[in-house]
């Protein structure tokens, strides 16, 4: 590496040069214009004399500050004042130091470095930034009061606020943000999550107006989604957010049920065409059948089905000819897809040999024997890659495996890099130190970070274990220590279903967690809505009384009961118990009562299914609205039919081949488990 001296001296001798060059330049110029316009001025702004014998002084002038600047450079890119010292310009030199004493107070974070800074006002300004930096990375608003004036105090606390708010979904942290806009902004944000994550378009209308309306549209759109039911998308507040929702559901549930006659519903004639298309050739794929392909409208559709049904064929028969039959430009690639294939389904790695390019061969045989190498945990096999990079990667992992396997460090020495060793030795000496739960292993690991790590995971673990937050005592970070005697002080709150025990807990975000898991598990047990009123959030509250009254109706069946709710929570309560009650009963009549087109069909599916498994009968299958259900609903009824009958035929008309294997082995067995498949129920 060449040193600065050296470094100046070239750049001396190029600035020279350069130098000059525009002084001969210049000195044509003005023997040109003889003694006419202005004086010449050179960059920055200084005057360059007209005559040639004060080129000396203007060039030697150039040199300096091209000098000083250089040592400018030197000092920001090394971080250096001793660079700084070398500048004879006493502006330059000022700013210089400064830099440097600011970089290096921003880095460790250190107010009184500030101090040595040239003027009050970046004394002041340093001391405000390194105040932020710890008030944000510590997230304590009451950091930012040692900030200099009343206004940043509060920009730096409003900011803390709005991330804790944010961290913590809480709007609480944004009523003591100071500026209004910012704390406007801060409540819808949180507002809208919370509707987002209820799904409930009742928690909207805290928005305000504009925001209300997105906030109810993102909700409709994604029930909408859910329940695949275009009906809702009828809610949303624009004509083209409208049509455009129902054309993704038509089209979802036209792709789903196999049913171009869906596709007719769509909004435009494009949309129509796209979605026949869309379907004809996932048909033609599933059926690995050229012949459908033709029946696609758009020509470059209908050419790519062709050509991926071809490649599929030639891969799965791995057949090269098939290959053949593609467009000129993919006959060799698919040519090199069926031989890579032959050669990872067991075949000879010679087979590379007859791939297009020496790129790809070399590729072949380096993931041939890359993968021979990791299967049989043998690092001879990785002196047959073809770099050196490879080979000594393939070794290391090779042997890094053998060490972690055999939890042995000396196998660690054999690694090619004294990192990649210590790496190797730490990781198995903290598996044994976690594993034995002995702290004093933790001493053996190569940094002190590590072994106060190590030990800290320990400590923690045994707290847990003893059930005595005292134990955390052993943990040096503060952080840690804390969470440690949080958790166990929660766990036996928990325990003894006891929320009086979670006063202990300091932390106010964790003594609010705590109090209201067990309040709110004593609702449901108890089926107690004034227990929800004492939770800490409103939200929480409301989500709790919801489920008590679900409840209430669930065990009781009294659908009644569902009034109570709001619209949207209703009509999901009404749904449970009418889906349990269709399921129980296997009554198709009540499934029409329910909410959505969605929720009937599925109730519909499953009573249909039900009795299929139970009778044996695969013809109820037919009945279903998807191929994939009907296909699943026949192997499944075979499956119950065959275990009951002991009729290992019946297992031969399974069409999936693990399931049919599965009844084969069941049978042969004699594990005769006739009700091997559950219902699903909503």
């Amino acid at each position: 590496m060449k040193s600065l001296k050296e470094f100046l001296s070239k750049e001396k001798n190029r600035l020279y040069l350069v130098s000059v060059v525009l002084i001969v330049g210049m000195v044509f110029v003005l023997s040109m214009q003889g003694q006419k316009g202005p004086t010449a001025r050179a960059v920055g702004g200084e005057d360059v004399p007209n005559q040639a014998t004060d080129s000396t002084n203007f060039i030697q002038d150039c040199k300096t500050r091209a000098e000083q600047q250089c040592y400018m450079d030197a000092a920001s890119s090394f971080n250096d004042k001793s660079y700084c010292n070398k500048i004879t310009n006493t502006e330059l030199k000022t700013n210089c130091l400064d830099n440097i004493i600011q970089n290096q107070a921003f880095t460790e974070n250190n107010e009184n470095l500030c101090n040595q800074l040239s003027s009050p006002e970046l004394k002041s300004s340093c001391k405000d930034m390194i105040v932020q930096n710890k008030a944000n990375s510590e997230n304590d608003a009451s950091l930012c009061n040692k900030m200099s004036s009343d206004d940043l105090v509060n920009q730096c606390k409003d900011s803390i606020y709005q991330n804790q708010a944010s961290m913590e979904n809480d709007l609480s942290f944004c009523k003591k943000i100071s500026n209004k806009e910012q704390k406007q902004e801060c409540e819808n944000n949180i507002l809208y999550n919370i509707a987002m994550e209820s799904n409930n378009v009742r928690d909207c209308n805290k928005l305000d107006s504009e925001a209300k309306t997105n906030c109810k549209d993102s909700i409709y759109q994604s029930q909408a989604s859910q329940q695949m039911d275009e009906s809702i998308c009828r809610k949303l507040s624009s004509k083209e957010q409208r049509v455009m929702c129902e054309d993704q559901i038509l089209e979802s549930k036209a792709m789903s049920k196999g049913d171009v006659s869906i596709c007719r519903k769509l909004s435009s004639k494009e949309n129509q065409v796209f979605c026949e298309d869309q379907i004809i050739q996932d048909q033609a794929m599933q059926q690995n059948d050229e012949s459908l392909c033709a029946k696609i409208k758009s020509e470059e559709m209908k050419s790519n089905c062709l050509q991926s049904i071809i490649l599929i064929k030639a891969q799965e028969q791995q057949d090269e000819s098939l290959c053949n039959k593609l467009d000129s430009d993919a006959v060799t690639e698919c040519k090199d897809q069926v031989i890579q294939s032959k050669i990872f389904s067991g075949q000879d790695v010679s087979l590379c040999n007859k791939l297009s390019t020496e790129e790809l061969k070399t590729q072949c045989k380096d993931s041939y024997y890359q993968d021979q190498a990791m299967q049989q945990n043998d690092e001879a096999l990785c002196l047959k890659l073809s770099s050196q990079e490879q080979r000594t990667l393939c070794k290391d992992s090779i042997l890094q495996n053998k060490a972690s396997e055999a939890q042995d460090v000396n196998i660690c020495n054999q690694l090619s890099t004294s990192q990649a060793q210590l790496d190797c030795k730490d990781s198995i000496l903290q598996n044994q130190a976690q594993e034995k739960q002995d702290a004093n292993l933790c001493n053996q690991l190569s940094s002190s970070e590590l072994q106060q790590s190590c030990k800290n995971d320990i400590y923690m673990n045994l707290a847990y274990e003893s059930g005595d937050e005292s134990d955390c005592n052993k943990i040096t970070e503060a952080q840690f220590k804390q969470s440690c005697v949080e958790g166990i002080l929660q766990n036996k709150a928990m325990e003894q279903n006891d929320e009086s025990l979670c006063s202990k807990i300091k932390s106010e975000e964790s003594r609010n967690f705590c109090t209201d898991s067990i309040l709110q598990e004593k609702a449901f047990a108890e089926n107690n809505e004034q227990l929800c009123e004492k939770l800490s959030l409103k939200e929480s509250q409301v989500s709790c009384k919801v489920s008590v009254i679900s409840n209430k109706a669930m065990r009781s069946g009294d659908i009644k009961l569902c009034d109570r709710l709001d619209e949207e929570d209703k009509n999901n309560c009404r749904d449970q118990i009418l889906f349990e009650q269709a399921i129980s009963q296997g009554n198709s009549e009540l499934c029409k009562d329910l909410s959505s087109e969605f929720a009937v069909k599925d109730c519909e599916n499953n009573i249909i299914t039900s009795k299929a498994y139970e009778t044996g009968d695969i013809s109820l299958c037919e009945s279903l609205s998807e191929q994939a259900q009907v296909s699943d609903c026949k192997n499944n009824a075979l499956y119950n039919k065959a275990i009951e009958d002991q009729d290992e035929s019946l297992c031969a008309q399974i069409t999936d081949e693990f399931t049919k294997e599965t009844c084969i082995q069941a049978l042969q067995q004699q594990e005769v488990e006739p009700t091997g498949f559950e219902v699903q129920t909503g």
